[in-house]
């Protein structure tokens, strides 16, 4: 399915981070003053938004640079797509990324910064906790980034990637109007594992291990989905077991029918791989027939004299992303300022 692009194929996920961005192109804000914090909005006081600045510059310079690979990647999806940029000259738009990886029924963050002298993939890998809080479910301690493009979201995306097991990738828009309304919209993209047929790939030790949690967290998925679809022809349906594993725990909210979820299922059109083709082709049927009503999206009414909306430029395009960075330029400098006369 190729989730993450290259210079052949430009994926899913790079794909989906295009249109998010193209969507709030003219009401992105560039600096981090709101911030999604254990499933909360809060407004990010100078201190704050000083260090947020400081984590997203490290993140960034331990990225390869894309250069023209990012050009022919954002090229490949334009003559694919024509997404719309949705004009609201009364909201501004702050937009954050994390990476979190399920391994052997671990949770890592795969965006946390490493020690220095070590690179991104030698670093320690903590086991976070998954919590679940007035109907918001969040990783504690994990990463978030702000991120002002596409081109940046996908730069961490690659260098979070590790393994070949759960990876989850959240997109945070936080929205703020004029008026003091927020709202919080999330995109969280899973790319899965396959099934693994142990007698077929001959795994033994850790291998086999990973191969067998891999089974069971796939097993859970289908018991989540099973669940759903029978609560809805029935009033006294089981309990949708969420809580068995850390994967299906994560995606709590979309299996109870209060965000919206889509599946895309690959097969292998090779004989030997007849049954994982028909699991996946069940899981897919199940999961077709699945209807949950419109989730609500709530609002909070927040009021914040040191946020400052994002001003429109009127000057031509290229104008705008000069401007841009040097407003971002112009606020880090000040929050430099003021944490050297702390000091």
């Amino acid at each position: 399915m190729n989730s993450p692009g290259d210079d052949v194929s430009a994926g899913i996920i790079p794909r989906a981070l295009e249109n998010i961005f193209t969507i709030c192109k003219d009401t992105v804000y560039y600096s981090p003053k709101l911030k999604l914090i254990n499933g909360c909005i809060v407004f990010l006081q100078d201190d704050a938004s000083l260090k947020e600045l400081q984590i997203r510059k490290k993140l960034l310079d331990l990225c390869p640079d894309m250069g023209a690979s990012y050009q022919r990647l954002s090229q490949m999806i334009n003559e694919d797509h024509t997404f719309e940029t949705k004009a609201n000259s009364d909201e501004s738009v702050l937009i954050w990324v994390s990476f979190v990886e399920i391994y052997n029924e671990l949770v890592h963050d795969l965006l946390a910064i490493p020690p220095k002298q070590t690179k991104m993939a030698e670093g320690p890998r903590t086991n976070l906790k998954i919590v679940y809080n007035k109907g918001h479910v969040f990783v504690k301690g994990l990463t978030s980034v702000f991120v002002k493009s596409s081109e940046e979201a996908l730069k961490l995306l690659r260098l979070g990637q590790q393994r070949s097991t759960y990876a989850v990738f959240t997109v945070d828009l936080l929205k703020y109007n004029r008026s003091g309304i927020t709202t919080q919209s999330s995109y969280k993209l899973c790319d899965l594992a396959g099934s693994e047929r142990v007698n077929k790939t001959g795994t033994t030790g850790l291998r086999l291990k990973e191969a067998k949690n891999i089974n069971t967290s796939l097993m859970v998925l289908g018991r989540c989905l099973n669940a759903a679809s029978t609560a809805q022809k029935k009033k006294n349906a089981d309990v949708i077991p969420y809580r068995d594993s850390k994967l299906t725990m994560l995606l709590q909210a979309a299996l109870a029918g209060k965000e919206k979820m889509a599946m895309i299922v690959t097969v292998t059109p090779v004989d030997k791989y007849y049954e994982e083709n028909l699991n996946a082709l069940n899981f897919a049927s199940i999961a077709k027939n699945i209807v949950f009503k419109e989730p609500v999206i709530k609002q909070h009414r927040i009021s914040y004299a040191g946020f400052i909306e994002f001003s429109k430029m009127a000057a031509d395009e290229g104008g705008n992303e000069y401007a841009k960075e040097l407003e971002d330029e112009i606020v880090y400098l000040r929050l430099e300022v003021e944490r050297l006369k702390h000091d």
